[in-house]
């Protein structure tokens, strides 16, 4: 399957927060290129979130990184 970059961000507020850092060490080990972004003081709020990254920068870096070696994931068969 194709490694595909994978840009986390969770507030260390959020009750989640533990749960995104095994997810993005999980993403991470299985090979895929991560940009984590804890987000100091800020809980499960998107406002909160995006008023603190750099929106741009993040999507910079994930268009910097095309796909990885292999075959792409199937997706659905469109029409279907």
């Amino acid at each position: 399957a194709t490694r595909r970059p994978v840009h986390l961000a969770c507030g260390t507020a959020d009750q989640f927060f533990n749960g995104a850092q095994q997810t993005q060490a999980f993403v991470a080990a299985q090979g895929h290129d991560t940009l984590w972004e804890p987000v100091a003081n800020v809980g499960h709020t998107v406002i909160g979130l995006s008023a603190a990254i750099d929106l741009a920068a993040a999507l910079g870096w994930l268009l910097a990184r095309p796909p990885g070696a292999g075959a792409p994931t199937p997706g659905p068969t469109p029409g279907t």
